[in-house]
């Protein structure tokens, strides 16, 4: 049976591991051997494939797909522990339930971050945009995932807060002052935090590790869940 409106997310597992090789390969290779750029399209193709794609219940099996379905896990009903909605929960913050996405995250933000001290200072924007683009979505991602679902302003302000940090760091790179990048970060923003705010996250913790799937209302995948294990019973 499949869930509507609902697709698995690239948080843990071969997924993460998939999302942390593409960063290597998008990001770090280039610097580190810039005659193996060619590599990072593979690292696209990683990325891609870290997309979950839809989620079903076939007899005892949760089966989360990703790669245009043809990437599968699945989930032993047998094995599922616990299962909460974390954005309907007060205190409840969504990076608590992942911490290895919150140290990928953190470590590309800090990876771009010095990337952006070393390269020279007066080339040609495009040299920086790349670690500009990596640290304004990274910090904003490591933020709204670090709250509670109740502060959305507070992620609101923050972004605003990151927009000024990197305008600064563009200012003092190039030696002028360039609206169009802060134009696009200030169209992104709202449609990032937008985006985010706009799902419901359902944490399925299992015996060997923790899922998350995204969906517009958690009542179809809870639903589908708990009839598949109470069938199993």
């Amino acid at each position: 049976m499949k869930v509507d409106g609902a697709t698995p997310t690239n948080f843990s597992g071969l997924p993460l591991i998939l999302v942390g090789l593409s960063f290597a390969l998008i990001i770090g290779l280039p610097r580190l051997a810039s005659d193996w750029w060619y590599l990072s399209i593979v690292g696209w193709l990683f990325l891609a494939a870290s997309w979950g794609t839809s989620v079903e219940v076939k007899g005892e099996t949760l089966r989360l797909n990703y790669a245009f379905g043809k990437l599968t896990i699945n989930v032993p009903l047998s094995e599922i522990e616990d299962v909460k909605v974390v954005s309907r929960l007060e205190r409840a913050v969504l990076i608590r339930e992942f911490p290895g996405l919150y140290v990928l995250i953190a470590g590309a933000v800090l990876f771009a971050f010095l990337d952006l001290l070393l390269l020279p200072s007066g080339l040609l924007e495009g040299y920086y945009f790349g670690d500009m683009g990596l640290i304004f979505f990274g910090l904003l991602y490591l933020v709204v995932m670090s709250l509670p679902f109740s502060r959305m302003h507070l992620a609101g302000m923050f972004g605003v807060f990151t927009i000024i940090f990197v305008t600064l760091l563009m200012r003092i790179k190039t030696g002028i002052f360039d609206p169009l990048p802060v134009l696009f970060f200030a169209i992104f923003f709202p449609l990032f935090v937008a985006e985010y705010y706009s799902k419901e996250y359902v944490v399925i913790t299992a015996q060997r590790r923790r899922y998350c799937i995204m969906a517009e209302k958690p009542e179809p995948v809870l639903k589908t869940i708990m009839g598949g294990v109470s069938g199993e019973a």
